[in-house]
């Protein structure tokens, strides 16, 4: 019987250990868990640059035993903290384009409102119109039909009283037509000077959002030389450069995609243009005086002088338009040069025509002369012997 109840005892704890297994082996992460996890660590060591994965080779053929293994630990963690840069610069950039956008929106909806209530009060002033036009219509027709019961020598009396009738409303028409023109003007002036406000505002946040930037772009560029200056310096080991000194892009870029255009001289129409645009004007007062002087100048032009400045520039900063000018002067010389040779060949082939038959025409009309002559011969010498006759 003890063996009967240590068997079933030890059953039990069997059956125990089993769903507890089972628990644990429900608990753990499937295959398609794992394939998932893999391929994220896959799409993450992608994502790295390819100078961080080469000045990580390049550590890791360099390095050996434990200072290897050290020395690519620090390698990815610099790797890392330079992709997290990145990623907080995009970060930053959809932050601000997103901040954009919720503006545009906002501005969206409050134009909506504005056209609905615009489009409210237009209807209101219809049916308010329309209320008077018709009272008007309504008081002239009564002072016409009292005229007509009247008769006789009431009808002069009624008729000056309908057509005073209308008078007066027709005038209460206008008066409260101006008077609601007037409240407008009033709104209206109101909005102007609250929007003046508004704009003063916002030049003068403008102004100073321009200042910051400029003061931030300053700090960049110091940054920069200063990095430039310390990453020539830096040598790990044998004199393989450290990672730190590997070339980066520049800090001032908000998505890694400018980085080129920023190196080069970035466009006007970027943020990274603008503060480098505005950095420059700030360091070189004497070019922005330049500047203004020239369109100044280009102010004071006459009308053509001013039309032919803004071709020239036009077709100066657009290949398109250079090349479609030049194969329009061409293709217009060509059409000139071919219709001066197709009229050419038709009048030279008309003068050989002319010229060939020349000949015979005056042969026919020295025969017509000869035939002529000789009747004129023979009816002088008729004439002669019937007079001496």
């Amino acid at each position: 019987a003890e063996a009967a109840a240590d068997a079933q005892r030890a059953a039990e704890a069997a059956a125990a250990d089993a769903e507890r297994l089972r628990r644990e082996l429900a608990a753990r992460p499937t295959v398609r868990a794992v394939e998932e996890a893999r391929e994220t660590i896959r799409m993450l060591k992608g994502l790295l640059d390819v100078e961080v994965e080469a000045a990580f080779d390049s550590n890791a053929a360099n390095s050996a035993g434990g200072e290897g293994a050290g020395a690519d630990s620090k390698a990815m963690e610099a790797g890392l903290r330079e992709r997290a840069r990145k990623f907080q610069g995009e970060a930053l950039a959809l932050r601000r384009a997103l901040d954009d956008s919720n503006e545009e929106l906002t501005r969206a909806h409050e134009a909506a409102d504005d056209a609905r209530r615009q489009a409210g009060e237009a209807a209101k002033l219809a049916a308010k119109l329309e209320e008077d036009l018709r009272v008007a219509n309504g008081v002239g027709k009564g002072g016409a039909a009292g005229a007509d019961g009247e008769g006789g020598a009431g009808a002069p009396g009624g008729e000056q009283n309908g057509e005073h009738g209308s008078s007066a409303s027709m005038l209460d028409v206008v008066v409260a037509q101006r008077e609601r023109f007037k409240a407008k003007a009033e709104k209206a002036e109101a909005d102007l000077a609250e929007l003046q406000a508004a704009l003063e505002k916002e030049k003068g946040r403008t102004a100073k959002a321009k200042k910051d930037n400029v003061a931030l772009y300053e700090k960049v560029r110091y940054l920069e030389s200063y990095g430039t200056r310390s990453a020539s310096m830096e040598r790990v080991g044998g004199g393989a450069p450290a990672l730190a000194g590997a070339r980066r892009g520049p800090l001032a870029q908000c998505l890694p995609q400018r980085a080129a255009d920023l190196e080069a001289g970035a466009a006007a129409d970027t943020p990274e243009g603008r503060a480098a645009a505005d950095y420059r004007a700030k360091m070189d007062p004497f070019a922005q005086f330049t500047e203004r002087e020239r369109v100044n100048a280009a102010r004071r032009l006459r009308l053509h002088d001013r039309i032919a400045l803004s071709s020239g520039r036009f077709l100066s900063t657009h290949a398109f338009a250079r090349a479609f000018v030049v194969f329009y002067l061409l293709a217009l010389h060509v059409f000139v040069a071919f219709v001066m040779m197709h009229e050419v060949g038709e009048h030279s082939a008309y003068y050989d025509t002319t010229g060939a038959e020349l000949p015979s025409q005056q042969a026919v009309l020295m025969q017509n002369a000869n035939a002529a002559n000789a009747v004129g011969d023979g009816a002088g010498g008729a004439s002669a012997g019937v007079l001496g006759a």
